[in-house]
């Protein structure tokens, strides 16, 4: 039986980068809401979104590298891409 974490598809990379960005973005709102200290960077959208993206490049060097899946490492490196420009031109 193939692994399912090495299919190699569009599509999958799409919905692996949107559900690492989910988990990472909501994981970080968690932690630095419940810091005092931290709070300020919660309170500026932008700098968690774009942190929320730092793991996808992680995983995408991941799939073009290791496990040679350029169409699911093409889906994460579309899906930071747009992420990070809908970022930029929503929050000005």
């Amino acid at each position: 039986m193939k692994n399912w974490l090495r299919t190699d598809t569009i599509w999958f990379g799409l919905l692996l980068g949107l559900i690492v960005a989910a988990v990472t973005y909501t994981f970080f709102w968690l932690v630095l809401g419940s810091i005092p200290v931290t709070r300020a960077l919660v309170s500026d959208p932008r700098t968690l979104f774009l942190i929320a993206f730092i793991p996808n490049l992680l995983l995408m060097r991941l799939y073009f590298v290791n496990f040679k899946c350029e169409k699911t490492g093409q889906g994460i490196l579309m899906l930071t891409f747009a992420g990070i420009v809908f970022v930029f031109f929503l929050f000005k």
